[in-house]
């Protein structure tokens, strides 16, 4: 060691003791390069440094022993346990408090890792380990402690692999935009928000077994469809993403031998599949059952690959007496539905032949015969949501939720507070999701942090059960993290 200190401690106690869980209780800050031994004999506890260890100058070291040593007979743990010791003529003293929270509820989290940086590069957080570390308590709290006087960039993460440096892939992050440093006072306090960080995907590979049809691969799953180009450009092309997978649907008159893929930073050549392995069949799935339609609803079906064109004298929809007017609505090119306006209460029958929907290689689909009926209107419910404790300059979007699914959409503008109304909804639980959409895009961002910019605020409220034939009157105010209780019972 480059330091005249002692190569190991030994702490002494009243009663026999044992150590348990060293690896993922006993921290020292700053890190050490290698791990050192800890052992429990009797009444003592030893600490010993790795001898090819080198210590930092005339620098304060805490070892915090968490939760690791307890006494032999009782297992009660010996909590706070700490030894602070300087490689040099002084002990630091500064300090730093705060909490961190989850982004949803506002609550604490605990076992994060709080790391302060010497090093003020955004990117030392990748490149390094921290100057110091800690890690939260059950309340997601912290304290770091004996600290040297000088300017910290504060960083804390899930660290999953326990390796002190942020893997932007699959760890939680909490970052300040405001370095740490100390004027008057010897302590500071900052609390900080955990979130989910935007990763940009990463191109990891393509299947192009058919022609017209080529699948790309991302390295993390795209919340928005990435931008590919097609070189030379198809007369026609469409995507959508399925997963961690891109579909792309490309058609040339006049096909090339070969084609370039450019995605991200990636760019490939691709030889044209021979079209002997184009698709011989189009396979669908419907997004509806037999019972429980809502009047109002449209019929959506899910394709294999994208239609290309429609026939509607192959469809029909009508009850025993009457053939109902429909309507064909695209979501996206493989999903289509069927708008008709039935009434509340009635047996139909949906019938689609072969040829009425065909890909774009030209291929059909078998028959769906499929009885249909719709939900009593009687039977339905509302819901009346007065939203309060909003800012009024900004935007949000509310969602309602049934099962995490997203089931209606509303949108506040320049509204302190507003009453929104849901209607023709069935007798279940839902949940309403509000959203600052600070930058009006219409979805929530996640944070980034080499922008430096947090996540869009979002909440979430449990609403009581709606039941049937129900009018469900309720708020929720943006400013508190609680659930909303109940205004009243209900209106029948």
């Amino acid at each position: 060691m480059h330091c005249a200190i002692p190569s190991s401690f030994v702490f002494t106690f009243d009663e026999f003791v044992e150590v348990k869980e060293v690896i993922k209780q006993v921290l020292v800050s700053p890190p050490l390069v290698y791990i050192p031994r800890i052992k429990a004999r009797g009444k003592e506890v030893s600490f010993s440094f790795n001898e090819k260890e080198e210590l930092k100058e005339n620098t304060t070291y805490i070892i915090q022993f968490g939760e690791a040593i307890r006494d032999y007979t009782e297992q009660n743990k010996v909590l706070n346990f700490k030894h602070v010791f300087s490689t040099g003529d002084v002990i630091d003293s500064l300090e730093l408090k705060g909490k961190i929270t989850d982004e949803t509820k506002g609550e604490g989290v605990a076992g994060i890792s709080v790391m302060l940086y010497d090093d003020l590069l955004d990117s030392a957080i990748i490149r390094r380990k921290p100057f110091y570390f800690t890690k939260t308590d059950a309340s997601g709290n912290f304290e770091l402690g004996n600290l040297k006087n000088d300017t910290f960039r504060l960083i804390a993460i899930k660290d999953e692999n326990n390796n002190l440096q942020f893997d932007e892939l699959n760890e939680l992050i909490a970052f300040d935009d405001h370095f740490v440093s100390w004027s008057d006072s010897v302590s500071e306090k900052r609390n900080l928000v955990l979130y989910k960080t935007d990763v940009t995907p990463l191109y990891s590979g393509y299947k192009h077994k058919s022609s017209g049809l080529l699948g790309i691969k991302w390295h993390t799953e795209p919340k928005l469809l990435p931008t590919v180009k097609l070189e030379p450009e198809p007369d026609e092309m469409a995507s959508w993403l399925r997963g961690d997978s891109m579909f792309v649907y490309y058609h040339y008159l006049t096909a090339p031998d070969s084609f370039w893929l450019d995605a991200g930073k990636k760019r490939v050549r691709l030889a044209m599949p021979d079209t002997s392995a184009i698709p011989r069949s189009l396979s669908f799935q419907p997004e509806f059952g037999s019972v429980g339609i809502v009047p109002g609803d449209t019929l959506w079906i899910d394709w294999e690959r994208p239609i290309a064109s429609i026939d509607k004298s192959l469809i029909s929809l009508g009850d025993s007496s009457t053939t109902l007017k429909y309507e064909i609505v695209k979501a996206y090119p493989k999903k289509t539905g069927i708008f008709a306006s039935m009434l509340p209460k009635q047996a139909y029958n949906l019938t689609i032949l072969p040829g009425a929907f065909k890909d774009v290689y030209g291929n059909t689909h078998d028959t769906l015969s499929q009885s249909l009926k719709t939900f009593a209107i009687e039977k339905l419910s509302q819901l009346k949501l007065e939203v309060v404790g909003l800012d009024s300059t900004k935007q949000y979007l509310v969602n309602l939720l049934k099962a995490n699914k997203i089931l209606k959409i509303s949108q506040i503008q320049n509204a302190g507070h507003q009453i929104l109304s849901f209607d023709r909804l069935k007798s279940d639980t839902y949940t309403v999701q509000i959203i600052e959409d600070s930058n009006a895009n219409g979805r929530v961002d996640a944070a980034s942090y080499w922008e430096q910019k947090p996540a869009e605020k979002v909440k979430q409220y449990n609403l009581e059960k709606l039941r049937e034939s129900w009018t469900l009157e309720t708020k929720v105010d943006y400013r508190e993290n609680s659930q909303p209780a109940p205004n009243n019972p209900g209106i029948r």
